[in-house]
């Protein structure tokens, strides 16, 4: 492959629609002119090549690396003979060799304070490394794939599941029992197909397929094509390698977008007699894994626990709840959250940790997660608010300033903020950590003025020698409706809160999760915690209010267990 494709050509056998020749041409163009580049520098004399700085080196060739597989797919997503990728997938991985030897050398070197791996299984090179792995298998490659085992296990010291998964059928010693996508979406999504029966996988890979863009919202190849720059196709490759590995009949979503066909076509031919039959052990059940205590382990825990569509679907709380809502908030936590605020000693970090453990707990109910894992995870998460709260000092305001009520709040029990401290009060008493509500009160005191009814209200038995509740709530309605019920005799209390339960939803249209629903993204469903907590500490027969579609039962009964 020395020349583009001519216009007339690229036109006839295009595979992406979306790839213009303009593009195609360029890209095809720029990463001959990098190979080209790269092999003069390399062939200089050895004293001239030790003259170039380490970094500049590394640099050079993991651009020559990243073009390498890159060229692969502009030419397969422009038409071009597959048995033309085929004879140049053998020079691709000698470009990632190269590349692996420079970056080594640097990270040996005493130039570089932080060693770097090859290729970073929970950073964007991951896409790269699966890339090249599935076209080595595709193109009848399994007796090269070895060469790439070096670069992906340099410095990382946990394996990846999809990729074990892969590599286990054409390299020994890999282990497709690991139980974690390093990179998570969308890639996470194919492990149930492995573990399923085989009259079952091609309904989940047509699934897979269907959502696999969407899911790919974070990679880096995302929306390129709006850009056109470096566009080289959209592909999931591992969907044609676990095909063919899996053995899966393709005839039902062999038309999808995003699926490799000609690519398949080519592979079960390449491949005659060659490929070994394949069966992924499932994945491990998550009650063997340990208590986490840092928030990589924390991470790694709920990753664990993710709830597939299917037990998502029979455990789930929350009627209004969808599967994609629920993966997305559970993602969002496990590889944002605690990804960008793996150090809480900062304040941005520690800030997120906190409001965000909230809302993992409020997503994690309404998902069906076991509450004795919501219970586990508590302790952390309070954790995270007492490293924030070290942040935080008063804000007094000078006589220039306009607004003499401003004040820096932890969480302000008269804003939108009261629902996340209300709901982080109502976990501590229904999950069974009231002794930590003495903790949780010194964060919603600080620099609020007022205190607020219903929290006192649900911490008196549990927090002696506070002052007796107010007469008002700090925020007003649906929570201030609840003050008569505890003044009420016992007697009258299930009917009161029957019709508190009745109008809840109505009477927080001010609230930040009302109608969040309709906006996907951050629902984590709509629970009335309070009404649950209410019902515990007050001890009130909850049965003709149970059902509602607003009350946390489950979470109700968890309590009445463990309250003394």
């Amino acid at each position: 492959m020395h020349a583009p494709l001519s216009e007339g050509d690229f036109q006839q056998s295009l595979r992406d629609p979306l790839l213009r020749y303009y593009g195609y041409e360029e890209n095809f163009n720029d990463q001959l002119q990098t190979f080209e580049h790269v092999r003069e520098r390399l062939q200089q004399t050895p004293e001239m090549i030790s003259a170039i700085p380490l970094y500049n080196l590394m640099n050079t060739t993991k651009r020559l690396a990243t073009d390498a597989s890159a060229f692969l797919v502009n030419c397969y997503s422009g038409g071009h003979d597959i048995a033309q990728l085929q004879s140049f997938y053998d020079r691709a991985v000698e470009y990632w060799e190269t590349y692996a030897h420079y970056n080594q050398a640097y990270n040996d070197s005493n130039d570089r304070e932080t060693s770097w791996p090859h290729v970073a299984l929970a950073g964007p090179e991951y896409h790269q490394a699966l890339t090249m792995i599935c076209m080595g298998i595709l193109l009848g490659k399994q007796d090269v794939l070895h060469r790439l085992v070096p670069l992906i296990d340099y410095l990382n010291e946990k394996r990846d599941a999809l990729v074990e998964r892969l590599l286990s059928c054409c390299v020994e010693g890999r282990d497709p029992a690991a139980s974690i996508c390093r990179r998570n979406l969308p890639y996470s999504k194919a492990l149930p197909i492995f573990a399923a029966q085989p009259s079952e996988r091609p309904a989940l890979m047509a699934q897979y397929l269907a959502e696999w863009y969407e899911a790919s919202r974070r990679e880096n190849y995302y929306d390129l094509h709006k850009s056109g720059y470096q566009f080289v196709g959209y592909w999931s490759w591992e969907a044609a390698a676990i095909t063919l590995v899996l053995g899966i009949d393709d005839a039902s979503y062999r038309h999808l977008p995003y699926y490799p066909a000609d690519m398949v076509a080519f592979a079960l031919q390449a491949n005659a007699g060659k490929m070994p039959a394949y069966v992924a052990p499932p994945v491990e059940e998550s009650a063997q894994l340990p208590q986490p205590r840092t928030i990589d382990e924390l991470a790694e825990f709920w990753r664990h626990k993710k709830l597939s569509p299917a037990d998502f679907e029979q455990r789930r709380r929350s009627s209004r709840m969808r599967y994609a809502s629920y993966e997305e908030n559970l993602v969002h936590f496990t590889d944002k959250v605690c990804y960008d605020c793996a150090d809480p000693d900062q304040y941005d970090g520690a800030h997120q940790l906190a409001w965000e453990s909230v809302n993992h707990l409020r997503n994690s109910y309404s998902a069906g997660h076991a509450l004795e894992d919501l219970n586990t995870f508590f302790p952390l998460a309070l954790s995270f608010w007492e490293s924030y709260a070290r942040f935080l000092t008063p804000f007094t305001p000078s006589e220039d300033d306009e607004d003499e009520d401003y004040y820096k709040h932890w969480l302000d029990l008269q804003d939108d903020d009261y629902h996340t401290g209300l709901s982080l009060v109502c976990f501590a008493i229904l999950l069974g950590h009231q002794d930590k509500l003495a903790r949780i009160m010194p964060i919603l005191d600080y620099d609020n003025r007022r205190r607020d009814a219903l929290l006192e209200h649900l911490i008196a038995p549990f927090v002696p020698g506070r002052e007796a509740p107010p007469k008002k709530c700090t925020r007003g309605k649906p929570y201030s409706q609840t003050l008569p019920i505890f003044a009420s005799a016992p007697e009258k209390r299930p009917a009161m809160m029957a019709e508190y339960m009745q109008a809840w939803y109505d009477m927080s249209e001010d609230e930040p999760y009302f109608g969040t629903n309709r906006k996907g993204f951050q629902f984590f469903g709509y629970w009335s915690f309070e009404a649950a907590a209410i019902s515990s500490v007050l001890g009130i027969d909850d049965t003709s209010y149970r059902d509602d579609i607003f009350y946390p039962r489950e979470l109700a009964d968890f309590a009445r267990s463990r309250i003394a």
